[in-house]
């Protein structure tokens, strides 16, 4: 269930109502200006990097302008993990059914390279964090820091 507004503009003062939606225009204007300028910067950024930096390498690549002045490009490469391999490659390292030494030692080698690359970051279901009653959040008190992140504006039509 949507939450209840915590204002309603037309229940304002006039005045009040006119400095919220002065704010709110000058917000706007400045999201749709981000937004294009965003784009743009985006384009002008990838025709100077396919244009000029067709066989550039992973990592900067730099360009020397004249003046003293010098372009780099970060070439990079976004890397994921496929879950499935990563469990099927996970289940082999604990599967101890065969025991032959090519086996154990394929094992503990793939068990080292998972250990080197694979980081496991903690992250917080913040569902069940917000779910936590009174005690338990004093239980997990220092696990937790909770601090006020940026706001998100939008302007929204509900479902009629």
């Amino acid at each position: 269930m949507a939450k209840k507004p915590i204002l309603v503009v037309a229940k304002l003062p006039k005045t009040e109502q006119a400095i919220f939606y002065s704010a709110l225009d000058v917000w706007y204007k400045a999201e749709e200006a981000r937004a294009l300028a965003a784009a743009a910067e985006k384009k002008a950024r990838e025709a100077l990097a396919e244009a000029y930096f067709k066989n550039a390498t992973e990592g900067t690549n730099t360009i020397e302008l004249g003046f003293g002045k010098q372009l780099k490009v970060e070439c990079r490469i976004n890397r994921t993990i496929d879950k499935t391999q990563l469990d099927a490659m996970q289940a082999f390292c604990a599967d101890e059914a065969d025991q032959s030494p090519e086996a154990v030692a394929l094992r503990a080698q793939t068990k080292a390279l998972l250990e080197d690359l694979i980081r496991f970051k903690p992250d917080l279901s913040v569902s069940a964090f917000k779910a936590l009653d009174a005690d338990q959040k004093k239980i997990v008190g220092d696990l937790v820091t909770e601090k006020l992140g940026s706001y998100g504006v939008e302007i929204h039509t509900p479902k009629a």
